[in-house]
This record gives C-alpha cells, sequence and structure tokens, in this order.
C-alpha cells in the first residue's frame, strides 16, 4: 500500500512539472482560426492561424463572450508569429489537438508518453467478475497531463479521460475530432448540445449493411441537487438492442472528465 501510495505521489509530482513546462498552446479548429484585432467577430482578421500550429497566451484578455449556434466561449488574447489579437478560447488547447483519422489509442500514442499505470481487480488470475458492483481498472498516467481510467465490470465498462486545463467547450471540440471514437455520439458537424434537447441518428450494427435509428438524449450535469446548483456540463445517454450507452463532459477545477461506457 506504501509503495502504491508512493507511486501515485511521484507520477502526481511528475505531471505537475510536466503542465508548468509546456507553455505552448494549439489551434485545434479542423479548418484554421482567425486572429482577429479585437474580441469579437467584427474584428479585423489578421491572420488565418492553421490547424495544429503553437500559439502564446498573453494575459490581459477581455473575456468577451462569444456565442454561436455551434458553441458558446469566449474570446482569448493571444499571440502568433509577431502577430496579436484575439481567438476563441473553445478551438484552441494546452495539449496537441487529435487528428481526424486517429483512435484515442493512436492520438495518445502519437502525443504522449506513459508515465505509470495503476491496476485494480477484486479478484485474481482468470476469475470473472460476477457481482454487478464490482469492477477491475486501470489508470495510466500520461506527460501531456492526461489520466485515462478504464473500468469493466459485470456486463458494463466506464472509461474516464481527465485533461487539466480544458473547459468543457474545449473538450466537445476534442471529441469531435476523434470521429473514430466517438463519431456514432457526436458527429464531425456537430453543435454542442443543449442540455434537454434529443435527436436521432442512423447507425450500422458492426459488420452489416443494415442501419437503425439510435435515439440521443441530452441533459445537464449539475455541481449537486440543490436549488443553488450550477451545470458542470452535459450528459448524452442512447440506447439501442439491449444496450445503453452515456458520454457525458464534466468540467470541475480547471480541469475535464470526459466519461463514456455501456451496459446490457
Amino acid at each position: 500500500m506504501k509503495k502504491q501510495a508512493f507511486l501515485f505521489s511521484l507520477l502526481f509530482w511528475f505531471l505537475s512539472l510536466s503542465l508548468i513546462a509546456q507553455d505552448n498552446w494549439y489551434v485545434s479548429a479542423a479548418s484554421g482560426l482567425n486572429l482577429r484585432s479585437t474580441p469579437g467577430t467584427g474584428g479585423q482578421a489578421l491572420v488565418k492561424i492553421p490547424f495544429g500550429a503553437k500559439i502564446d497566451l498573453l494575459p490581459g484578455s477581455e473575456l468577451a463572450s462569444y456565442e454561436s449556434e455551434e458553441v458558446d466561449s469566449h474570446w482569448q488574447r493571444v499571440s502568433y508569429e509577431g502577430k496579436t489579437g484575439y481567438v476563441v478560447h473553445a478551438f484552441i488547447s494546452r495539449i496537441a489537438p487529435p487528428k481526424a483519422t486517429e483512435t484515442l489509442e493512436e492520438y495518445l500514442k502519437r502525443t504522449a508518453v506513459k508515465a505509470g499505470t495503476l491496476h485494480y481487480s477484486p479478484v485474481s488470475g482468470g476469475e470473472e467478475i460476477t457481482d454487478e458492483l464490482s469492477y477491475s481498472s486501470d489508470k495510466t498516467f500520461y506527460t501531456n497531463n492526461i489520466v485515462l481510467e478504464t473500468r469493466v465490470g459485470y456486463e458494463w465498462y466506464e472509461n474516464r479521460l481527465v485533461i487539466e486545463d480544458m473547459s468543457a467547450a474545449q473538450a466537445f471540440v476534442f471529441i469531435r475530432a476523434l470521429q473514430k471514437e466517438f463519431g456514432d455520439v457526436i458527429a464531425a458537424g456537430d453543435n454542442y448540445p443543449k442540455a434537454g434537447s434529443t435527436y436521432t441518428r442512423a447507425l450500422k450494427r458492426e459488420g452489416s449493411t443494415e442501419s437503425f435509428d439510435a435515439e440521443y438524449t441530452v441533459t445537464a450535469v449539475m455541481s449537486d441537487c440543490s436549488e443553488n446548483a450550477w451545470p458542470l456540463g452535459i450528459r448524452i445517454e442512447h440506447s439501442a438492442y439491449g444496450a445503453f450507452g452515456y458520454l457525458e463532459i464534466r468540467y470541475e477545477y480547471n480541469y475535464v472528465q470526459i466519461i463514456w461506457g455501456s451496459a446490457v
């Protein structure tokens, strides 16, 4: 137990150093991002910053809000190749953005190095978990301030991706880029799902050409159950052929959790 606690502390210290050392941010908008002279869509477009380009965040941002059908965010003051201006915060990222052709596993292999893994299982050897409340867990720490945990239980699984210094809007853009991973829930051209909305998407069974309609319901993730609770993000639930799935974006204390899973 002491050894595991020491390893966890060492990994946390290593990841903290990584965060301090990383100053650059990246453009995550697939078609590039306009650098504007003032914080608003009416500001002059000084230059179009390409996808994946590095930028520097600057102090003194006016935090003017940005509202659109696609996503709500705010304007951020940045510099790029000697030019200073404003970009939409939702379309920049502390970590390198995913490519449209990548799975999450491929993205992590390209952009990060594993710092360590913690494993937990309530059973030994090759035994199967039969208790519905029990699960095995693998938590992997990466050097770009990402933690990925996979939980596998009796007829269910859940993944939790924790990313520091990322907003819910930025997490949506991140998810939308990973079409191989999340395309069944959030398509490449989708806007940020609104709490209280529903939508239908035609999907195909694996290994079949036949399609079926999947129903999706979006709810708000709240801070607690009180009258003074505030929204932390969204949860999208869907079901088909006896299986239940979900995708959740939850922002708390300067980090975001992307949670997805399935059960039968």
